[in-house]
């Protein structure tokens, strides 16, 4: 699963490999840049601007989490 993510950025990360999707959005594993850290990036797709806020409020949740 790797759609063309040869240098595709988002921000401050460098999407690497596509790990899933849905019909919502798409989790990449990605470089953080400025760090040289590995991370989960979740993406929401264009066709579902209209449930950012949830996809928003979800995310936040999950980065709250402390394990």
């Amino acid at each position: 699963m790797n759609p063309d993510a040869d240098e595709c950025l988002l921000g401050d990360y460098r999407l690497e490999e596509l790990v899933s999707e849905n019909p919502m959005s798409r989790t990449w594993l990605a470089e953080q840049i400025s760090i040289a850290r590995p991370v989960l990036v979740e993406e929401l797709r264009t066709e579902c601007f209209d449930l950012r806020d949830a996809f928003l409020a979800d995310v936040r949740a999950k980065a709250s989490v402390d394990h």
